[in-house]
């Protein structure tokens, strides 16, 4: 009972916390209107006559509800009962409005940490992607030049296997989308980016894979694993890309057309 008060409170705007507040004085007026009789009635202080206009209950429904209690106006009788539930009413409801501009305030702080925090792991996983295809191009220039053998080429490894966790690292990115009310989805541009550079680094693991059997040079088992490993992440990446949303068909089918064809062709190589 006590969470489902929670979860009605949470839900409630300040604006709907405003309404209620004024509806809560305006029915208090009311009844300090339609009740007053000979026993219980709202005295003046200054002209010792009985309230009986309705704009001045309502005043005082208001001054009570707030705690400012001019004393101007004092109830009497069964009143008084009356407007002590008031000023505990209203004494809630005002830390529940300070509350909510609390919440508000503390909801656009947390908002403006995640975009930052969402911006820098986007950048990161771009920095990251270019990095790998980077360390592979010094690689290529080693093959090349003949200056790189079979035990130099466990630093391949450690290449993929970034690549992996950069891989991993995007599928979780696209996965969180839209599951909380601060996540944030990935924008076109950095969409095209990211799928442009995931392609371009399998492209670049092709070539890898070209100038070792040209070597005569060939990735260790857990090299290869991990390779395959990679394709399976791309997979289930590109399975998520309607969750993104932002990005046209055609280039999405585009996509998936070279990511076909890089994969069957390195998927040959490394089994040669």
């Amino acid at each position: 009972m006590n969470f489902k008060l929670e979860t009605w409170l949470d839900k409630l705007s300040f604006l709907n916390i405003l309404t209620l507040w004024i509806i809560i004085i305006s029915g208090f007026g009311l009844i300090y209107h339609f009740f007053s009789n000979d026993s219980s009635f709202l005295l003046s202080t200054q002209t010792e006559e009985v309230i009986t206009k309705l704009s001045t209950d309502i005043y005082f429904s208001f001054i009570t509800a707030t705690t400012t209690g001019f004393g101007d106006i004092i109830p009497l009788g069964f009143f008084r009962i009356i407007a002590i539930i008031q000023v505990i009413l209203g004494l809630l409801l005002l830390a529940l409005v300070t509350s909510k501009l609390v919440s508000i305030k503390q909801e656009v702080i947390v908002s403006e940490i995640y975009e930052i925090s969402f911006n820098e792991r986007i950048s990161r996983i771009r920095s990251s992607l270019l990095l790998f295809r980077q360390n592979l191009a010094r690689v290529f220039e080693r093959l090349e030049n003949k200056t790189i053998k079979q035990h130099d080429i466990e630093e391949v490894q450690s290449h993929i296997t970034l690549f992996e966790d950069t891989l991993n690292n995007i599928h979780t990115t696209i996965s969180k989308s839209n599951k909380s009310r601060y996540t944030r989805k990935i924008d076109t541009l950095n969409s095209e980016i990211i799928l442009n550079s995931i392609i371009n680094s399998f492209d670049k693991l092709k070539e890898l894979n070209i100038l070792l059997n040209q070597n005569k040079l060939e990735l260790n088992k857990f090299s290869i694993n991990k390779i395959e490993s990679c394709m399976n992440i791309t997979d289930n990446i590109f399975n998520k890309i309607p969750e993104l949303d932002v990005l046209p068909e055609s280039f999405i089918e585009d996509l998936k057309f070279n990511k076909r064809l890089l994969f069957n062709q390195i998927k040959d190589l490394i089994k040669k």
